[in-house]
């Protein structure tokens, strides 16, 4: 009977062995998808010169995640030196902007160092760098995404990032929308998409509940969102057969 307790422990103990292997591997397999799934972001020169980093950045989105090359910053320096105007101005305009990431408390930016030793060429380096640091390159023209493609690094374009977050609607379309309020201005009635979006509809005051066409005139974007300013159907063919009148009256006069 003494001797139970002394199976079970040893028992228990040779379960415990037989779990860690498993146990272990799930922990690597968990770090490895870590090391994978968690990039940091390299800049290039082209995504530095890019205004719209700026607005990125302001965001949080990449808090913590941008990295900039010390052999970058060096090669603007000594651009923004130059006697060529052209080539000045846009040292200076890289300078700008990464003075500007720099003083974003919140965003954490990294000043990457790690520069090969037979390189020395910032544009080469921002295309074999990323690899040695398990990072991916944000760049912002078709030439430094067909390099670092062909280096098989991992490109994010700034293009394609503006483009996911563009408006699916534009001035010009037509949208079908359900009025649920009068709005603030006369004749105005509201309404709002599947995904929240606000429709403000010129000419749907009396429209409340009921479905209506729209011809969309302009999309305003801010910090609460979008907002979709539109002419009932009817409302937009008054409004576009009154200016060819206008301009007979102008010109008459």
């Amino acid at each position: 009977m003494t001797f139970l307790p002394i199976l079970a422990f040893l028992g228990g103990i040779g379960a415990a062995f037989l779990i860690f292997p498993f146990w272990s591997s799930a922990i690597q397999r968990e770090k490895k998808k870590e090391k994978k799934e968690g990039g940091a972001l390299l800049l290039d020169l082209s995504a530095l010169l890019d205004p719209r980093l700026i607005d990125l950045s302001a965001s949080g989105l990449l808090d913590k995640r941008l990295l900039v090359p010390e052999t970058l910053l060096r090669a603007l320096s000594q651009a923004a030196m130059s006697e060529d105007e052209a080539e000045k101005n846009r040292a200076r305009k890289g300078l700008e902007h990464f003075r500007r990431l720099e003083a974003m408390i919140d965003l954490d930016l990294k000043i990457i160092d790690e520069a090969h030793p037979k390189i020395g060429d910032h544009v080469l380096e921002t295309v074999f760098l990323p690899k040695a640091i398990n990072a991916h390159l944000l760049i912002s023209d078709s030439m430094s995404q067909e390099r670092g493609t062909n280096e098989g690094v991992r490109v994010i374009n700034l293009h394609q990032v503006a483009q996911a977050f563009r408006s699916p609607i534009q001035a010009g379309e037509k949208l079908s929308v359900r009025i649920q309020r009068i709005g603030k201005e006369s004749g105005q009635g509201v309404g709002y998409l599947e995904d929240g979006t606000m429709v403000v509809v010129n000419g749907a005051a009396s429209s409340v509940g009921e479905m209506v066409e729209a011809f969309v005139l302009s999309v305003k974007h801010n910090t609460a969102g979008r907002m979709v300013f539109c002419n009932t159907i009817e409302e937009h063919a008054k409004f576009t057969a009154e200016i060819p009148e206008r301009r007979r009256l102008s010109i008459s006069r």
